[in-house]
């Protein structure tokens, strides 16, 4: 059923101790569910994939009802509306009311030849400052909570006292928000990525308002959906789930339940490979809130047909229901998995048609409780 029996035959050479490993390793993999991902990944070239319907600004004051694979240009939108949306936005963080997650548990060895992963690489940005990424992350939370706290001192300046808008309690005090950090690292990257923030004094942030949770480690397959040794001994080859797996990652290690005690109901979840995915981006969350938005991620452009970035597109599925002969639903998809018509896809100005993601998503607390033991699809 799992096809899987040149992994299960028995090896000679092994000792009685290098096949109890063997089995140990077999335990950890999984068959059943990593075989039956392996055919959703079959059944994924069979899809199509459509361009996201690009929304005007104008269509919101119109009862627009925002559904999945829509596109909003901020570019496009007026001062006016951006304004009000920062507003929104930093009124939440001011309240403690969004989580910021890390993901570092891949290698993440695009920047460099090797060693530690691109968010801790200190040159990779040949900055003379010789900052991290994950540095520059922290650096920005620290001056959004400035902010937030200026923004309480005026108030009180201006003999109005900050008042919650849900609870009615005033307050003038001008202690900066929390803005709790949670860090992503795998079996990989844990150590490196401790140990960056403890040389640096967690770049400012308080000890208690980081917490660090490991990914858990997937099973490597060939071409042919078979496991792959990674020693002649019987172990088989793992590695991290990718950011899909930060959801499962959470609930398994209990953050889910601490984030709903510290009142949090959204998290802004980044990838510190890419340092245009701005943490915390108050017009980002206000745009997500304003809008009751349980699911959203920034996009870019792509210069490149062959940069590595995850392309954002509309996949649609064939079906059989009363209803549709196609799903349709927002999909993520890595650049070296798209067909060349999608990848190079452009418009009649010579520009690639499909934009990339940002790494840098927002989701609020139910809706990742509600997903969290969904199965994720495998990556090439």
């Amino acid at each position: 059923e799992t096809k899987q029996w040149g992994a299960l035959r028995c090896r000679p050479w092994l000792s009685t101790a290098a096949l109890r490993g063997l089995l140990r390793s077999l335990q950890r993999c999984d068959l059943l569910e990593t075989t039956e991902r392996y055919r959703d990944l079959e059944d994924f070239e069979t899809c199509t994939f459509a361009l996201p319907h690009a929304v005007r600004w104008e269509d919101l004051d119109c009862d627009h009802v925002v559904s999945a694979g829509q596109v909003f240009n901020l570019e496009e939108a007026e001062s006016g509306k951006i304004q009000q949306l920062r507003r929104t936005g930093m009124q939440a963080l001011r309240q403690g009311k969004i989580g910021v997650v890390f993901l570092v548990g891949g290698a993440n060895l695009r920047f460099g030849d090797g060693g530690k992963p691109s968010g801790c690489r200190q040159k990779s940005l040949k900055l003379n400052s010789g900052k991290s990424i994950i540095q520059l992350c922290c650096e920005r939370i620290r001056r959004i909570a400035f902010l937030c706290c200026r923004h309480d001192a005026a108030s009180a300046q201006r003999g109005r006292p900050h008042v919650d808008e849900e609870s009615g309690d005033q307050d003038r005090k001008t202690a900066r928000p929390s803005i709790p950090v949670y860090v992503m690292t795998s079996r990989l990257t844990h150590r490196c990525v401790l140990e960056h923030f403890e040389a640096n004094n967690y770049f400012g942030l308080h000890s208690r308002d980081v917490f660090f949770f490991e990914q858990p480690m997937s099973p490597v397959l060939d071409e042919f959906g078979r496991l792959l040794p990674q020693s002649l001994g019987g172990e088989f080859a793992h590695a991290p789930g990718g950011p899909g797996q930060v959801l499962k990652a959470l609930a398994t290690s209990l953050l889910l339940e601490q984030m709903r005690d510290r009142g949090i109901d959204s998290l802004h979840i980044v990838g510190t490979d890419n340092v245009l995915a701005r943490v915390c981006d108050p017009v980002f969350i206000g745009f997500c809130r304003d809008l009751e938005i349980e699911c959203a991620c920034k996009i870019i452009d792509r210069p490149d047909a062959r940069e590595e970035i995850e392309l954002f597109t509309v996949r649609q599925g064939t079906v059989s229901t009363n209803y549709a002969d196609v799903e349709e639903a927002a999909f993520g998809m890595g650049s070296q998995e798209a067909p060349d018509k999608v990848r190079e896809a452009r418009n009649q100005t010579g520009d690639l048609v499909f934009c990339g993601s940002a790494n840098s998503f927002l989701l609020t607390l139910p809706f990742a409780e509600e997903v969290v033991g969904r199965p994720l699809r495998m990556h090439k």
